[in-house]
């Protein structure tokens, strides 16, 4: 339980440094909004997911799958951190 309370708070400080990067993008472009998907982010880094979510998933879980790295990075990460935040949470037993 501990390891997956650890990736949740990972996932969720990541999430923040990335929202954090796009407003400083943001402010530098001096008006235009900047916000990076998931797949720019990990095509900075020389990842290409679409290629490997294309050849792994299903065919029919593909689109949902371009989706999520569609989206924004932060919130991408933060929705996962959250879910999995929620899901190993301790439990309070009250008598």
């Amino acid at each position: 339980m501990f390891v997956f309370r650890l990736i949740a708070l990972t996932s969720l400080v990541f999430a923040l440094m990335m929202m954090g990067a796009d407003i400083i993008s943001t402010m530098e472009m001096g008006g235009g909004v900047v916000v990076r998907s998931l797949s720019q982010v990990m095509m900075l880094f020389g990842f290409d997911a679409s290629n490997i979510i294309q050849a792994i998933l299903p065919q029919s879980a593909v689109g949902f799958g371009m989706m999520l790295i569609d989206w924004p990075g932060w919130l991408t990460l933060g929705v996962f951190g959250l879910l999995l935040t929620n899901l190993t949470r301790p439990r309070r037993y009250y008598s």
